[in-house]
């Protein structure tokens, strides 16, 4: 007999970028079902689950102003909770679950421990995310208020919402997902940014044998733009023209803290998480990511 206590809790999303509507809760509430908006991925991830499993309709997004919690302007990742549910019947397609649905009403925001990804697994009691899981869970299925000051002393966020300066990374991985479809007006802004600052641009040489500037760019290389051989006047001076006082206020207190970063050495994990989030969507919905199983 299947210990449910023990099983994964699982949290998806609803969002259909190629349907009217977008948001396909109200039809999966409709329907009893949920279905995976794709045909190509997370099939295995769909088959997996059992029916009696917990399930939940999630929508991912970051939150800066009006939070119930001092987040000294940093963005915060925030997932509303807008249905829980239990499976009853799994055909085995990849694509589709059914599902007896509770509507979450109001729908409550969640906030710090998050995932984009369409069909996200949250084991109980795991890993290094422990109570963090567990707290999201309880959360979600009772109805438990979240308890924000445990996640702003813990270790994995306390720094992120100490220093303002980690913000200048989160938001241009933020709006790199603007470019997730049609790449090529990134790396025309990108062209004129080096031009406008005396800075040379990557170069590609294509299948004619002939040079030229890059035709597409993934993320990590748009990263890589803002810091090659590059002083902090000329960061600065990108930071101006860009026309963002934000990205400009990020700068400036990225040379005030300069002696934060020297002595960390690396910046803290959980200053990354925003980051690892916008890369992990964008990389697998681009196809860029290749999960493998050990």
């Amino acid at each position: 007999m299947v210990d449910m206590e023990r099983r994964p809790v699982w949290f998806v999303g609803a969002t259909w970028d190629s349907a009217q509507p977008s948001d396909q809760t109200d039809r999966f509430l409709a329907e009893e079902v949920w279905e995976n908006g794709y045909r190509d991925r997370y099939l295995d991830d769909v088959k997996s689950v059992e029916p009696g499993d917990r399930i939940v309709i999630k929508s991912t997004y970051t939150r800066k102003h009006r939070l119930p919690f001092d987040n000294r302007g940093v963005p915060v990742s925030t997932m509303k909770i807008k249905a829980i549910g239990k499976v009853t019947e799994n055909p085995g397609d990849g694509r589709r679950l059914k599902v007896a649905w509770k509507p979450v009403l109001p729908p409550r925001e969640w906030y710090f421990y998050t995932h984009r990804r369409t069909i996200w697994k949250v084991q109980r009691s795991s890993g290094a995310w422990l109570d963090a899981a567990d707290a999201l869970i309880r959360f979600a299925l009772d109805g438990e208020p979240q308890d924000y000051e445990s996640f702003l002393k813990s270790p994995l966020w306390e720094n992120r919402y100490r220093f303002g300066w980690t913000t200048f990374f989160s938001e241009i991985a933020d709006k790199l997902l603007q470019y997730r479809d049609d790449r090529r007006p990134l790396v025309d802004k990108l062209i004129a940014i080096s031009w406008s600052v005396g800075m040379t641009f990557p170069e590609d040489r294509f299948a004619d044998g002939t040079k030229g500037y890059l035709k597409d760019i993934c993320p990590f290389s748009t990263f890589g733009c803002f810091n090659r051989y590059m002083k902090d006047d000329k960061r600065e001076s990108i930071a101006w023209r860009s026309g963002d006082p934000t990205m400009l206020g990020q700068i400036d207190a990225i040379l005030r803290h300069r002696y934060e970063i020297d002595r960390l050495r690396q910046w803290p994990y959980a200053d990354f998480l925003p980051l690892i989030q916008s890369f992990d969507t964008l990389f697998e919905e681009q196809g860029w990511l290749i999960r493998t199983k050990l």
